[in-house]
């Protein structure tokens, strides 16, 4: 079954949707993650949600920037690395 965020194979602009603000939420499934991914996906891009770092009360090590910062390089760089996978571009 084809996967609903990458809509084609050949070579199209990427995107990574990041949800949520303030580093104290990221709701993949809610309205900003998935939902605006799908959108993207249909005009033709192929679309990733960003599960970033977040403050939690057991873990306030989580929530220190710049690691949601470097949630996004690490997920450009995967997606990178995987460019015969994801043929697609940064726009």
């Amino acid at each position: 079954m084809p996967d609903p965020f990458i809509p084609n194979p050949i070579l199209k602009p990427a995107i990574i949707v990041c949800p949520g603000g303030a580093y104290q939420t990221c709701p993949r499934h809610g309205n900003e993650g998935d939902p605006v991914a799908m959108t993207f996906a249909v005009d033709g891009y192929q679309a990733f949600v960003l599960e970033y770092s977040v403050a939690t009360k057991t873990s306030q090590q989580n929530m220190m920037f710049p690691a949601q910062i470097l949630d996004l390089g690490k997920a450009m760089l995967t997606k990178n690395h995987l460019g015969t996978e994801f043929s697609g571009f940064f726009a």
